[in-house]
């Protein structure tokens, strides 16, 4: 929950996470994500992403946030690296003429530590 100032209305948000791990290195992983702002453009989209395919700035904001992501990750022996890769669609609503915000973001990466 974020409260609002001066003209920014408040903002409320929840994010669920969950994996499952169905063989020794592999692991299915989720996301849902929502957010509701209490006024009209209180939300943004979201910074790295989906700012980036949708770089104009009347559709940045809006009032009521979805999103979910559904990946795959395989992990090397020791988990040492795992590889990872996912697909997201996002969903903001507008209540103005600009027209609401709907993408599809595909995501792959490596992670390692030592």
């Amino acid at each position: 929950f974020g409260a609002g100032r001066n003209e920014q209305p408040d903002v409320a948000g929840c994010t669920l996470l969950a994996s499952y791990q169905f063989a020794p290195r592999w692991e299915v992983v989720g996301r849902v994500q929502i957010a509701a702002a209490d006024g009209p453009n209180g939300l943004l989209l979201q910074r790295r992403y989906e700012r980036a395919v949708n770089p104009a700035p009347p559709a940045l904001r809006g009032e009521d946030y979805r999103a979910a992501y559904l990946g795959l990750n395989y992990s090397l022996p020791d988990d040492r690296l795992k590889i990872m890769t996912g697909i997201e669609h996002a969903h903001m609503n507008r209540t103005d003429e600009t027209g609401d915000f709907d993408g599809w973001i595909w995501f792959a990466g490596l992670r390692t530590w030592f």
